[in-house]
């Protein structure tokens, strides 16, 4: 991979600066109480610029994107998997990792302050009863507008009927949301890590 271009380490060194950004606030707020602790917000900012970056390198890389992100096809995949983890979706195709990247970078974009039904595209925090945030829901929905109606485009290709509209929902403990953040974080930092391994990756050039 061409990661010694100037714009491609830059792109290096802004995903360590966030991993390490993130395990430094863990290690800084060990001693606050559970209501003190912001770790949610700043994960879902940090998240938001990070998989902005992997999708683009998923587009550009296409079929050979598994040599550059085999590891976050690993890990949506054992996500994916994981009971404490709640996954719907009306996609005709399974969810890979890429779609996951996607729907959720899409969700990220879209705050939301309150559920709706059918479910518009964007994010939101589940209740637990405690108070304090537990889990977070993202939803990618590109059929519907903001009001939970069915686009020009879908309204044709549906009949209208919104049981038919492509809605994808991921609903994640903010253990898993942290992971995911680390995860995509140490992947795209690689070209700037001092055990990065040149040689496990394919040729490319951004």
């Amino acid at each position: 991979m061409d990661y010694q271009r100037e714009s491609n380490l830059i792109r290096a060194g802004f995903a360590l600066h966030a991993w390490r950004l993130l395990k430094h606030y863990e290690e800084l707020s060990q001693g606050l109480s559970p209501s003190e602790r912001y770790e949610t917000t700043l994960t879902v900012c940090v998240l938001q610029s990070l998989l902005t970056n992997c999708w683009e390198l998923y587009k550009y890389l296409g079929k050979r994107a598994s040599g550059v992100l085999g590891a976050v096809d690993m890990f949506t995949g054992s996500l994916l998997a994981n009971p404490e983890v709640e996954v719907t979706s009306s996609f005709p195709a399974h969810p890979d990792a890429k779609a996951v990247v996607e729907h959720v970078r899409n969700a990220l974009s879209h705050p939301r302050m309150r559920d709706t039904n059918p479910p518009t595209t964007g994010y939101t925090t589940v209740g637990d009863g405690s108070g304090l945030v537990a889990r977070m829901r993202f939803t990618d929905s590109p059929d519907l507008n903001s009001k939970g109606n069915l686009r020009q485009d879908a309204l044709e290709r549906t009949g209208g009927d919104l049981r038919l509209a492509k809605i994808f929902t991921i609903e994640l403990p903010v253990s898993r949301l942290t992971a995911l953040a680390e995860e995509v974080a140490l992947v795209l930092a690689q070209p700037v890590m001092d055990n990065w391994d040149s040689a496990n990756l394919v040729p490319l050039t951004l």
